[in-house]
């Protein structure tokens, strides 16, 4: 950042864009001073901030589909019956 106000400049315009503040990580990327910076910075600011996400959908989404190619024998939900009845 070149100037104090520069942080507080992309901030109220993220604020103003509908959404979770990833235009903030964009803006910070682009005004970056040491390599990358510029398009690259803000690129690389977007891809770090939505990789985690990203990749807990993925693991999420695969655990869903092996826990719903296993056979059913009712055994899983009887266990969590018997927890919830038991902390009553």
């Amino acid at each position: 950042m070149d100037a104090p106000g520069d942080f507080f400049a992309g901030y109220g315009a993220a604020q103003a864009v509908p959404g979770p503040l990833f235009s903030l990580a964009a803006y910070l990327g682009w005004m970056m001073q040491s390599a990358p910076k510029g398009l690259a910075g803000a690129a690389l600011a977007l891809v770090a901030i939505f990789l985690p996400g990203l990749l807990l959908l993925i693991g999420g989404a695969t655990s869903l589909a092996i826990a719903a190619a296993a056979p059913f024998d009712g055994r899983r939900t009887a266990w969590v019956s018997t927890r919830l009845s038991s902390d009553c």
